[in-house]
């Protein structure tokens, strides 16, 4: 499995919209799959993509994207990465987001939240990062 690159963060160019109950779907390269809870799948879903609560982004070989929440927070796909959106959401200052890493590998920026209440949670393979500002690496499981 290739090593997720290190990324420069995107120009304001590239950055989407930020929605308050989902997020937006930046594809870096390749085609990026956004399957949701009905089982219907958008292939290729193209940049700007709204992701919500219950839908699966999958990348293929030589794919990436990136994935923007709430107040910059976002979560870079390498290739060959499944990932399951449980929970996000944002009423008023509190941000719920709760992802499932069911494969690949993810980088994960999250910007300070600042309401106390407020959680970024990624379950993968047994091991669960619950975090309020940082940026980490997920590989696995």
């Amino acid at each position: 499995m290739a090593l997720l690159a290190l990324l420069p963060s995107l120009s304001p160019a590239l950055t989407y919209a930020q929605v308050q109950d989902g997020a937006t779907l930046t594809v870096l390269r390749g085609q990026v799959a956004v399957v949701g809870t009905d089982g219907s799948a958008v292939q290729p879903a193209p940049s700007g993509t709204v992701v919500r609560s219950g839908d699966e982004i999958r990348t293929l070989t030589k794919t990436g994207a990136i994935i923007t929440f709430f107040a910059g927070t976002e979560i870079e796909m390498g290739e060959d990465t499944i990932l399951v959106v449980d929970q996000v959401s944002k009423n008023g200052t509190k941000i719920d987001i709760s992802l499932k890493q069911v494969l690949g590998t993810t980088l994960n920026r999250v910007q300070s939240l600042s309401d106390p209440t407020s959680s970024y949670r990624i379950d993968a393979g047994g091991a669960t990062a619950v975090v309020r500002g940082t940026t980490f690496l997920s590989i696995g499981p």
